[in-house]
């Protein structure tokens, strides 16, 4: 059985142009026909040379054929789309779901176009019903308010990931303090509904990860860099596991319960009374943790561990001291 990657392999062995080739497997991929007149022009080659193209992709396994009339052309058997193409209806739709979602928090024409290449890969016949199913769940990345200004940061740091360029701009950390950073970016996460990079701070001498919405003037470099060996996944999981978490307990009321349901789950939680739960879930004794829990106002209470529940305690002393 001739399988897509089966023909790749052998236009790869053949001596023409490789890239007009592949390409125009992946245009008869996208349409259900094409003439010959619109490819040669597209490819700036004569007719004659497109129907070499097409013989020499035939004899790589792809059944192209030609339609004839004023609304014939040059098409690949939807017979083979259906039964040799990469991945099943399911596997299509779950790819167009993924690559939606990622469209949503930074726009690419590089997405764009990955979309429109899978949708190639359907016969016409299902691609109705695929588009209807993709688009029955929509996984929406964006901030309520339009960040625009972190939108453009993204653009940025995809540009320089790939392009391996430096970036430079100013870092505005937890406490306040504003730095200027020049940074090899080595990759971009997306973790607790934030964007983070990731990269060799050149100021501070080693790898840091870097919130995306704390980054301000941020501009990609005219100078590139070499890649240093990094093991990105390992450090990524240390820092974002630098702060210790504890096990837990907090009194909460009905308001709350939305909120830590969401975030940890309904098994979570253990009725205490009628109007209240307790919530056993990790605690952080640090300012996210303390933010995290301060959020919640006075629908919650810290009960365990002591040294967070006395960190709380201090928390809304400064707190009061502000207002007071």
């Amino acid at each position: 059985m001739t399988t897509l990657c089966h023909v790749f392999e052998r236009l790869m062995e053949a001596r023409v142009k490789i890239d007009r080739l592949l390409s125009i497997v992946m245009i008869l991929l996208e349409k259900k026909k094409v003439s010959a007149t619109e490819l040669a022009q597209t490819f700036e080659v004569s007719v004659r040379t497109i129907y070499r193209d097409v013989d020499t992709i035939n004899q790589a396994g792809l059944p192209v054929v030609t339609y004839p009339g004023a609304k014939g052309g040059i098409g690949i058997l939807e017979s083979y789309k259906a039964e040799k193409r990469f991945f099943t209806s399911q596997d299509v739709t779950m790819i167009l779901m993924g690559l939606g979602s990622i469209r949503t928090s930074y726009s690419s024409a590089e997405v764009a176009g990955a979309i429109a290449k899978i949708k190639g890969l359907v016969p016409e016949a299902e691609r109705k019903a695929i588009e209807l199913q993709a688009g029955q769940v929509s996984i929406d990345l964006t901030p309520w308010s339009n960040n625009h200004a972190g939108m453009a940061a993204l653009v940025k740091i995809q540009q320089a990931l790939k392009d391996n360029r430096l970036l430079e701009f100013d870092y505005n950390d937890r406490k306040g303090q504003r730095s200027a950073r020049r940074v090899e970016p080595y990759k971009l996460i997306l973790k607790r509904r934030s964007w983070y990079l990731g990269g060799y701070c050149l100021l501070r001498e080693g790898m840091r990860l870097f919130k995306v919405s704390r980054m301000a003037e941020t501009k990609l470099c005219k100078e590139s860099f070499s890649p240093r060996t990094v093991a990105t996944e390992d450090f990524i999981v240390r820092n974002f596991d630098d702060a210790e978490c504890m096990d837990g307990i907090i009194r909460i009321s009905a308001r709350a319960r939305e909120t830590i349901v969401e975030l940890f789950g309904d098994a979570a939680l253990e009725q205490e009374n009628e109007n209240t739960w307790l919530a056993r879930i990790p605690l952080t004794d640090n300012d996210q943790g303390h933010s995290f829990v301060a959020s919640l106002g006075c629908d919650a209470e810290v009960l365990a561990p002591e040294c967070i529940r006395e960190s709380m305690k201090e928390y809304f002393r400064k707190a009061m001291s502000v207002y007071c």
